[in-house]
C-alpha cells in the first residue's frame, strides 16, 4: 500500500514539472511573439523594386504643369542620397533616401522640424536617370497613387531647367515651342527676363541718286 502510494506521488510530481515546463515554453514563445510583433510595427518593411514594375509613370513637362497650376493634391520623393539631393533637386521635394528607418527615426526627423510626406496624397517619386532600383516601405507600395517621374532627375534636369537656345535656321513653330519651353524654364529658375530669338539682319543696299545730267531727260 505504501509502494503505491509512493508511485502515485511521483507520478503526480512528474506531471506538475511537465505542465510547468509546457507552460514556461508557451510563455516564453508569447513574449517571442509579442516582442517580434512590436519590432515589425515599429520597423516598416522595406521592398525593392524596379521603376519598370510601378505601372503608373508621369512625363516632366506633366509634373512641371502640376507645380504651374499650383496644384496641392501630390508629394514629390527624391530617392537619391542626401548628398545628390544638396546637390540639386526638384522644386519643394523631399528628401527621402527610404522614407523613414523606423518609426522612432521618423518621429525624431518630424520632431526635429524635418518635413515628412503626407502619403494620403499623390505620389511622385524620382531617382537620379529613372532605372535604379528603388526600395520601398509598405505604406508606398501599397499606394494606389504612386508614380514615377520618367527620365528621373537627370532629364528633369535636361528638359524643364535648361534653357533653350535659338538658332537662325529656327521655323516659327520652333521658335514659338523654345518659348514656351523658356518660359518654364525661368518659372523654376527665378529668371525674369527671357531669351530672345536669333534674328538674321539682311544688309540693305543703298540706292545712289541720280542727279539728271540734261534738260530734255524725262521720266
Amino acid at each position: 500500500m505504501i509502494e503505491f502510494y509512493e508511485k502515485f506521488n511521483k507520478n503526480i510530481i512528474l506531471k506538475i514539472f511537465h505542465r510547468s515546463w509546457v507552460a514556461l515554453l508557451v510563455i516564453g514563445a508569447l513574449f517571442v511573439l509579442i516582442a517580434s510583433f512590436v519590432t515589425n510595427r515599429d520597423t516598416p518593411r522595406v521592398f525593392a523594386v524596379d521603376a519598370a514594375q510601378i505601372n503608373r509613370s508621369v512625363e516632366v513637362n506633366e509634373l512641371a504643369d502640376w507645380y504651374i497650376q499650383n496644384k496641392k493634391d501630390f508629394e514629390v520623393l527624391d530617392l537619391r542620397s542626401e548628398d545628390q539631393y544638396k546637390t540639386g533637386h526638384i522644386q519643394q521635394a523631399i528628401s527621402c533616401p527610404v522614407c523613414h528607418l523606423n518609426k522612432q527615426d521618423a518621429n525624431a526627423k518630424f520632431e526635429g522640424g524635418q518635413e515628412m510626406p503626407n502619403f494620403q496624397k499623390k505620389i511622385v517619386i524620382y531617382t537620379q536617370t529613372g532605372n535604379e532600383p528603388i526600395s520601398l516601405p509598405r505604406v508606398l507600395t501599397n499606394n494606389t497613387d504612386l508614380y514615377v517621374l520618367a527620365g528621373g532627375y537627370e532629364k528633369w534636369q535636361d528638359v524643364i531647367l535648361t534653357e533653350k537656345t535659338y538658332s537662325p535656321e529656327d521655323t516659327a513653330e520652333q521658335i514659338d515651342q523654345k518659348k514656351r519651353a523658356n518660359a518654364v524654364t525661368n518659372f523654376f529658375t527665378g529668371k525674369t527676363e527671357l531669351a530672345a530669338p536669333v534674328q538674321e539682319f539682311k544688309k540693305v543696299i543703298k540706292r545712289k541718286h541720280v542727279i539728271s545730267s540734261g534738260r530734255n531727260e524725262g521720266c
